[in-house]
């Protein structure tokens, strides 16, 4: 079927439109997962720095006798968790030997973790890993070993969620969405408004030659 003029003008502009706000809206959804893991990132290294020292202090005292009082590890995980309750998932505390000692999760204490580290990790950076639980939202893990110089006690893993950023992912896509809605509206208006006036002398002309060529002068 041909089209005429004012159909192709229509369909031309509404498709530059909604062509380029695909790709504003793949530009923006990558730089916005990029910012929301690169703070979700930053945040997570400074709790679980925060966290790791005074978890390795206690059972180094604990070790030596300085300190008796019990629960303390479990304290600082209450409060840390109560004071990152927007980020924060879980707390697990392992032994050299990867059992949970301490942790939010009371199922967990007593079994093998494995993921936690090893003596090798003393020294090295934090471990970030990304996890994908069932029916639950993405879970960015950070390990860090419980060390003081060689003298390993440990490790500590913490849970971040990444439900923020994937909930700022399709916030960009529905503003998305609704903003080339207003766009493709808004050019079916001026479409409808103005459009004639510039198509209109071109149709007349397109007649005229046409009647022209019929031999009609």
């Amino acid at each position: 079927m041909k089209l005429g003029l004012r159909t192709k003008f229509f369909l031309y502009s509404n498709t530059v439109i909604v062509v380029t706000m695909v790709l504003m809206t793949v530009i923006w959804i990558h730089y916005g997962i990029e910012a929301g893991y690169d703070a979700i990132e930053y945040r997570a290294k400074s709790i679980v720095d925060s966290l790791a020292i005074p978890i390795t202090d206690t059972l180094m005292y604990q070790e030596m006798g300085l300190v008796t009082e019990e629960g303390l590890t479990d304290n600082y995980i209450s409060e840390i968790l109560v004071r990152n309750e927007d980020l924060m998932r879980y707390v697990i505390v392992a032994d050299p030997d990867g059992r949970v000692t301490h942790s939010n999760r009371w199922e967990l204490l007593g079994r093998q973790f494995d993921r936690a580290l090893g003596p090798d990790a003393i020294g090295a950076d934090l471990h970030m890993e990304t996890l994908e639980p069932e029916n639950a939202p993405r879970v960015l893990e950070v390990r860090s070993p419980l060390n003081i110089s060689t003298r390993f006690w440990g490790s500590v893993s913490v849970g971040f969620s990444l439900e923020s950023v994937e909930k700022s992912v399709q916030a960009i896509g529905r503003r998305a969405v609704f903003v080339a809605l207003i766009l493709v509206l808004a050019n079916s208006l001026m479409t409808a408004l103005y459009v004639e006036t510039l198509i209109r002398p071109i149709l007349a002309l397109n007649r005229t030659m046409r009647w022209a060529a019929t031999g009609d002068y």
